[in-house]
């Protein structure tokens, strides 16, 4: 909350947050039977992480916000993916970001439980453009590795997140940064979708 008890746990917080570089928090689980790689070979980020608020909650980027153009770019291409798997996929608040919109599986319960079984698969942040979403210990590691994004630097308390590879993905800084953005997007919702069961039309 926005008062003196939300900034108490806030400031509480920033002791126990983790660096959201370091891959050791999921690295052991790369390669096991749950990790699935659903992206193909991502480009490099073409600059520098963009700067991001020193506390741990709100996870936020600070600079390199996009242009209307692009938000809006990128805000239809989340549409798109929702619109062609509405079977499947739907718009709901986010249980973390209580007042910013999240896309969900239509069956929470029927989710791969290598996520959390959560059912949500990432929230947007209109504030700056950036992203939360769980993936697979692989795609989080060329998320990570190429520049697109970080692990929250809360990820590795579960009691908090229900995963390890909780993360941040940058806002597009340019119009062609928005396929990438949606290529991760639909790798994270195919690997919250049930295994033997999820191809997408996107």
């Amino acid at each position: 909350p926005s008062n003196l008890r939300g900034w108490l746990t806030v400031t509480a917080m920033r002791p126990l947050a983790g660096d959201p570089l370091d891959q050791s928090v999921f690295s052991s689980r790369l390669g096991s039977e749950a990790d699935v790689a659903y992206l193909d070979c991502l480009p490099g980020r073409d600059m520098p992480r963009p700067t991001v608020a020193p506390h741990a909650v709100p996870h936020r980027q600070i600079d390199q916000f996009p242009d209307t153009a692009t938000m809006s770019d990128l805000s239809a291409a989340l549409d798109d993916i929702v619109a062609k798997n509405a079977a499947r996929l739907q718009y709901k608040l986010s249980r973390y970001e209580k007042h910013n919109q999240a896309i969900w599986l239509q069956d929470v319960d029927g989710g791969n439980p290598a996520t959390g079984k959560e059912g949500e698969i990432g929230h947007f942040h209109p504030s700056d453009g950036s992203m939360h979403t769980i993936l697979s210990p692989s795609d989080a590691k060329q998320v990570i590795d190429k520049g697109w994004g970080e692990l929250h630097s809360m990820a590795r308390f579960k009691r908090i997140f229900p995963t390890d590879t909780f993360l941040m993905l940058y806002a597009p800084a340019k119009p062609e940064h928005v396929p990438v953005i949606k290529s991760i997007i639909l790798a994270a919702t195919r690997y919250a979708l049930p295994v033997h069961d999820n191809q997408l039309k996107g």
